[in-house]
């Protein structure tokens, strides 16, 4: 943990990087981005996931799930569907 004011000019955000992305460009970074974190999970912190997928406060099968994360691709949708479909669960209730 650095507290310099070397750290605050070191800082980088990503959003520089895609200046001239468009909104499926966002969207594709954010996918690969999400995958590589639950791929890094996966790989280094395996045992602390299953220690939390066996604990009494855990998740079952929270290592499935993360692996499901990261074998299909994630479904777009527009913001209309996803109102409408909302919209339907809350209705529902």
């Amino acid at each position: 943990h650095s507290v310099t004011a070397r750290h605050l000019a070191e800082f980088w955000m990503i959003e520089p990087e895609i200046a001239f992305a468009d909104l499926h460009d966002d969207i594709n970074l954010a996918e690969d981005y999400i995958k590589y974190c639950v791929t890094y999970a996966l790989e280094v912190c395996r045992d602390d996931l299953e220690f939390f997928e066996t604990s009494p406060f855990g998740e079952k099968g929270l290592i499935k799930r993360l692996e499901n994360v990261i074998a299909a691709p994630f479904k777009v949708r527009s913001g209309r569907k996803c109102r409408t479909t909302l919209s339907k669960l809350i209705n529902r209730k």
